[in-house]
């Protein structure tokens, strides 16, 4: 994923994303209306000294777009985990929180 200008940025998850910039502003992308979603079933699939070890089996992906050129969708940590594939899908980093609350991130993940 390099660097481009060009690049357009969509919200597909339900509340506003605010993130802070390198020059240390806040920049907030609002919900686009459009909602990504992911289903997962969680199998224990193991069990080492009595500790569960579990699998994820993600389903019923929903409400992403196809990719797009120029285009970055921003979607939930569980939504990105689903399609491990795609670089064109990001979750929020780095996340700064007040009394527990998140604020504002400051940057974006990538499967990679």
């Amino acid at each position: 994923m390099n660097s481009n200008e060009n690049k357009k940025i969509i919200n597909l998850t339900h509340h506003p994303i605010t993130i802070m910039n390198k020059k240390g502003e806040l920049v907030t992308i609002p919900p686009s209306g459009q909602i990504a979603r992911a289903d997962f079933d969680v199998i224990q699939v193991d069990e080492i000294d009595n500790i569960p070890i579990y699998e994820i089996k993600y389903k019923n992906i929903v409400g992403l777009p196809e990719p797009k050129e120029g285009v970055i969708y921003v979607v939930s940590a569980i939504m990105k985990n689903a399609v491990p594939d795609r670089r064109d899908v990001v979750a929020t980093f780095n996340v700064d929180r007040i009394d527990g609350k998140p604020t504002h991130c400051k940057g974006f993940r990538v499967n990679g």
